[in-house]
């Protein structure tokens, strides 16, 4: 029934009465912001009304009704109403409810982790403007952007900027003193601005231990904050001299009062724009996208944001490749249940299997979609005293992040249903990959020949000679670390390999 006045409120030539809606549909309860809807939001709201009422026989429950949400909380809201709910029910000893809270907890993650491989939101689940807009280029790329500092912070600089001015102002023989203290106070607030918002990247050390790029992090932040702050020295003072310029030309005189203040114009001008710029802006634009692999289910589950930066350094890119990806539309969901109901109960039940060959395959079909998407799949190749051989095909078979699929994704999920009847999981290869040639470890390496092009890199494998394998490589020293790990990993036979060129 719900889903049939989902299906009814896209009609724009059906018209009936609130009055006798609610009347004649009684086992549907709706709640009075539903009626107050404005017309534009109907599609959405019809969808939280499929989610919340859905009388799909193929689904044996509504998750948001078991756990006592509505589908346009936030993750926090859900989160932590299964928590509250899932300890009482542990602390109770009823085994049942808090098998259905973990069943209806996992169906809602699942519906969002499909819906955000799809570039789909709805609810509270938005997306920021930096994320939906990310493909515009704004006219001035390197500019400052709006970003809003704590209050503490604010009425710090504030602090800041009235008191340089208020010296100015009892002191009126001080000249430019005020101003530059207030330039070296600027350029640490704004400095430390920059350091509190720079995403977090992954460092690339040295042979020493170091951080071959902490220098230039902070070299980059440092010339950033001396532009804000000059740049806003240099707008006050031609403003104030085009003011002069124009009011002597008009007038043919300069009043005393600018003339003679001449300091306290230029650095109480600073002070006000250099605390808008400390307080509400010099975040630079980042650009965004969704990672959806794998790896993402067991983060997105337990409360990790789903939107993840481009890797700010180029190792990053060896580290998990899988987060190259175009970026994605963001739209509005029509129904926001049906990634939910979708899928197989398989992976959602409270019961544990007996370790076989034919279960484990079993639980496996919930995940292969996630690994079909990114162009591979698993197979089950034996169970043998506990231990699970696996080969994976495709894509995460050659990806150099297979083993961190293995581990943090498919490991987890057969430890769920199996138990301690799990002792390990082995990743097989193909025939052909048992023995090491240039032309197996070339190519592994295409997959990422498109990144270290676009760091204007080059590679080739040279030959393979024992646990030696020399490398044809021109391109950053960095670029050539992450290499030699992603041949390593693949390879672990591979104990050395020697850059040449």
């Amino acid at each position: 029934m719900a889903l049939a006045i989902s299906h009814a409120f896209l009609c724009p030539k059906l018209q009936f009465s609130q009055r006798n809606f609610r009347s004649n549909v009684p086992g549907l309860r709706l709640p009075p912001s539903f009626v107050r809807t404005i017309p534009q939001n109907r599609r959405v709201i019809c969808a939280a009304a499929s989610a919340a009422g859905s009388s799909n026989p193929d689904s044996d429950l509504n998750p948001y009704e078991v756990l006592g949400v509505s589908p346009f909380e936030g993750f926090d809201m859900i989160k932590a109403a299964y928590t509250k709910k899932h300890k009482e029910a542990v602390r109770s000893g009823d085994d049942a409810t808090a098998a259905r809270l973990e069943k209806a907890y996992d169906k809602v993650m699942m519906a969002q982790l499909t819906n955000r491989k799809k570039g789909v939101t709805f609810g509270s689940f938005k997306v920021s403007k930096d994320i939906r807009y990310a493909d515009k280029q704004p006219i001035v790329p390197w500019g400052p952007r709006f970003t809003k500092s704590s209050v503490q912070d604010m009425r710090i600089n504030l602090a800041i900027s009235a008191v340089f001015v208020a010296w100015l102002l009892i002191k009126r023989n001080a000249e430019y003193k005020p101003l530059q203290f207030l330039t070296f106070a600027f350029v640490y607030r704004i400095f430390e601005k920059l350091k509190s918002f720079e995403p977090p990247v992954s460092p690339t050390y040295t042979e020493d231990g170091e951080d071959a790029g902490r220098g230039l992090r902070m070299g980059k932040r440092l010339l950033r904050s001396l532009a804000l702050v000059f740049g806003c020295i240099a707008i006050a003072s031609v403003g104030y001299t085009t003011a002069l310029n124009l009011i002597e030309y008009m007038g043919s005189y300069i009043p005393a009062a600018l003339y003679n203040n001449q300091e306290l114009i230029i650095t109480s001008a600073t002070a006000f724009m250099l605390y808008i710029m400390a307080s509400y802006y010099s975040h630079m634009r980042l650009k965004y996208f969704v990672k959806t692999d794998l790896n993402g289910l067991a983060l997105f589950k337990h409360g990790v944001s789903r939107s993840h930066r481009v890797p700010q350094s180029p190792n990053a890119l060896f580290q998990n490749p899988t987060q190259i990806s175009p970026m994605p539309t963001i739209y509005v969901a029509s129904n926001p249940s049906a990634a939910a109901e979708s899928s197989s109960p398989g992976l959602y039940s409270a019961k544990q299997y007996e370790l076989t060959v034919p279960n484990v395959d079993l639980v496996l079909e919930d995940v292969r979609p996630y690994l079909i998407s990114d162009g591979g799949n698993v197979d089950v190749v034996s169970v043998e005293d506990g231990v699970v051989s696996l080969k994976l095909q495709g894509a995460c078979g050659s990806c150099p992040s297979s083993t961190t699929t293995m581990k943090m994704g498919i490991e987890r999920v057969l430890k769920e249903k199996f138990g301690d009847a799990l002792k390990d999981i082995q990743q097989v290869f193909d025939e052909e990959n048992k023995e090491i040639t240039v032309e197996v470890v070339n190519r592994h390496l295409d997959i990422l020949r498109p990144a270290i092009k676009n760091f204007g890199g080059s590679v080739e494998v040279l030959s393979v000679e024992g646990g030696d394998c020399h490398v044809n490589y021109v391109g950053p020293e960095s670029i050539g670390s992450g290499i030699k790990a992603a041949i390593k990993e693949k390879f672990p036979d591979i104990v050395n390999v020697v850059f040449t060129g």
